[in-house]
């Protein structure tokens, strides 16, 4: 499911590379500018829906308790690692918390520009591409630990 979200945001934000604003200084009155106008407008307008449904889709992903689930695994499974990897993996989570949350306020704002919509969804795609990171490296560990305590016949294994 992970992987899935990940294959989902990238298509989410392949439309972003080269997009460039259309501004137009001072007075617009031939059709031509008109035109590019209402192009920029069309772009800001499609820049928006991109991130409202990347908001969506990464709040769906990390709204399903699995930082609460890697810790429960790692109360199952101890390591002086995995903690470091679960306190790495909570900052991570803040912060994306964070992003997300300026590109929710920026969605929901129709005067944001469209660079600034693309530099939000960009910040926030690095930030989920980290929390991503940091709990697959949590869920490595756990994994680990795991063997290690069915290996060793630990108690903590049997349960």
């Amino acid at each position: 499911m992970l992987a899935v979200s990940v294959i989902g945001m990238i298509g989410l934000l392949g439309g972003l590379r080269g997009e460039n604003p259309l501004v137009c200084e001072g007075e617009c009155v031939s059709p031509s500018v008109n035109k590019e106008i209402k192009v920029a407008e069309e772009r800001c307008k499609d820049m928006r829906e991109r991130g409202e449904k990347f908001y969506k889709s990464v709040v769906n992903l990390y709204s399903l308790g699995l930082t609460e689930s890697m810790k429960r695994c790692l109360d199952e499974h101890p390591s002086e690692k995995g903690q470091e990897l679960y306190e790495a993996l909570v900052s991570e989570n803040e912060v994306l918390q964070e992003k997300l949350e300026r590109l929710r306020e920026a969605v929901e704002n129709s005067e944001s520009s469209f660079e600034e919509l693309k530099g939000l969804i960009t910040d926030a795609a690095e930030a989920s591409f980290r929390t991503s990171n940091a709990m697959v490296m949590l869920s490595m560990e756990v994994g680990f630990n795991e063997m290690r305590d069915v290996q060793s016949g630990s108690p903590q294994a049997s349960q």
